[in-house]
């Protein structure tokens, strides 16, 4: 994978956001300034397409249905697993390489 880029908050996010020069973007749920969730609902208004995957310490039912209902394309439990990460990274590649 190429290089990555960090944001500690939503701000931030939206400040980098612009060049689209990124394959995927990872969002956490928990931002100090904004949710995560609304922050993913701006990145589509913004026309972001790229996937975003959210990791979340609590994945209940309720939040995986609020994130996918944000229009993220994933949501997972942290502390993240590796391999279960990788595996879903390579599975939303292929679909954003499908789509364009």
């Amino acid at each position: 994978m190429g290089q990555h880029r960090t944001a500690g908050t939503g701000e931030q996010t939206l400040e980098q956001i612009d060049d689209q020069s990124f394959e995927m973007i990872f969002l956490d749920v928990g931002l100090p300034d904004l949710d995560g969730r609304d922050l993913c609902r701006l990145l589509r208004k913004r026309r972001v397409k790229k996937p975003i995957i959210m990791p979340s310490e609590e994945i209940s039912d309720a939040n995986t249905i609020l994130a996918l209902n944000s229009d993220a394309g994933d949501c997972v439990t942290k502390p993240l697993k590796s391999d279960a990460l990788l595996a879903r990274v390579r599975a939303h590649q292929r679909q954003s390489e499908a789509a364009y």
